[in-house]
C-alpha cells in the first residue's frame, strides 16, 4: 500500500458518518453550525460549509475544527494550505478528537504544514487507535509490519491489524490471514488464517482472493486441496487486474481434471 494513499474515507462520507453517530441534529439543534456545515458540505456548497465549520470551530466544537483542516488541506472553498490545515487539526487533537488526531498524524508522518516527525506521528496514531480509530490501528499494523520508519515487530503488528480486523477494515483483515498462515508475530494459525482472508475476499478485495486462492489449490496447513474453490478465487482476483493471480488461474486451470474444470465453470458462471 502506498503510504499515505488510503488514510481518509472520502470527506462527505464522514461528515455523513459523523452526524449519524452524534446525533448532532438532535443534540444541537437543526441549525447549529456543525449541522448546517455538514449539509452544506455533502451538497459541494463548499463557501457555506466553510463559514459554517468556522462558527462551529469557534464555538470550540473540534469537528468542525477538524473538517476546517481537511478542508485546507484540500483545497476545498480556499487555496490549499497544509500549515493552516496543521493548526485546525491540531486544535481538533488537542481536544481528544480522534479524527483530528489521525489527520495531525498523517501531517507529521507527510510533513505537511509542519517538520516531518514519526514519533510525533506514532503518538498521535496511538492516540487515536486507543479511541477505536480503525483507520490508525491499521496504519500502525503497516508501520510496525514494513519496519520502514520504526524498526520492525510482528507482534506489534499482529495486535493492530487484528484490531482493525474485527472492526471489518478489509486491508487489516487480508494482513491477518497472511500473517497467520506465516507464522508472524506468533504460532502459525491456519483456521484463523483461511477465515480473515475469507472475510476480505468476500469483501472483494484481490490480495486475499489471490493468497486464499492459492492457499486452497496447494492444501495449505494441512486443508484438504480445493481446486474449484481456487478457481473461483482466483479468477475473482484476476478481473480485478491481480497479475499474479491470472499466472496462479492458469496453473490451477492445467491442473484440473475436465470434470473439475466443467463444475468450477458452472458454479462460478454468473461471477
Amino acid at each position: 500500500m502506498k503510504r499515505g494513499s488510503l488514510r481518509c474515507l472520502p470527506i462527505a462520507l464522514c461528515a455523513l458518518v459523523t452526524l449519524a453517530l452524534t446525533g448532532a441534529a438532535t443534540a444541537q439543534g437543526p441549525h447549529s453550525p456543525w449541522v448546517e456545515g455538514t449539509l452544506a458540505f455533502n451538497r459541494q456548497d463548499y463557501p457555506r460549509a466553510l463559514t459554517q465549520f468556522r462558527l462551529s470551530a469557534a464555538q470550540g466544537d473540534s469537528r468542525g475544527q477538524n473538517y476546517l483542516g481537511l478542508m485546507h488541506r484540500r483545497g476545498l472553498g480556499v487555496p490549499t494550505d497544509h500549515a493552516e490545515s496543521a493548526k485546525w487539526y491540531g486544535l481538533s487533537a488537542a481536544q481528544g478528537n480522534s479524527e483530528g488526531q489521525f489527520n495531525l498524524a498523517l501531517a507529521y508522518e507527510q510533513g505537511w504544514g509542519v517538520s516531518k516527525d514519526i514519533g510525533e506521528a506514532l503518538r498521535l496514531y496511538r492516540l487515536a487507535a486507543q479511541q477505536r480509530h480503525t483507520e490508525a490501528q491499521y496504519v500502525l499494523g503497516e508501520i510496525h509490519d514494513r519496519g520502514e520508519v520504526v524498526e520492525r515487530d510482528d507482534v506489534e503488528a499482529l495486535k493492530w491489524y487484528r484490531l482493525a480486523a474485527t472492526q471489518d477494515h478489509v486491508e487489516a483483515q487480508m494482513h491477518l490471514g497472511m500473517f497467520y498462515a506465516q507464522g508472524r508475530g506468533g504460532p502459525a494459525d491456519f483456521p484463523k488464517a483461511y477465515d480473515w482472508l475469507q472475510r476480505a475476499a468476500q469483501q472483494g478485495n484481490a490480495s486475499a482472493q489471490r493468497n486464499l486462492g492459492v492457499m486452497y489449490a496447494v492444501g495449505m496447513g494441512g486443508y484438504p486441496i480445493n481446486l474449484i474453490a481456487a478457481y473461483g478465487l482466483l479468477g475473482q482476483a484476476a478481473e480485478q487486474g491481480d497479475s499474479g493471480a491470472s499466472k496462479a488461474f492458469e496453473l490451477v486451470v492445467e491442473m484440473m481434471t475436465p470434470a473439475e474444470l466443467a463444475e468450477a465453470k458452472r458454479t462460478f458462471a454468473n461471477d
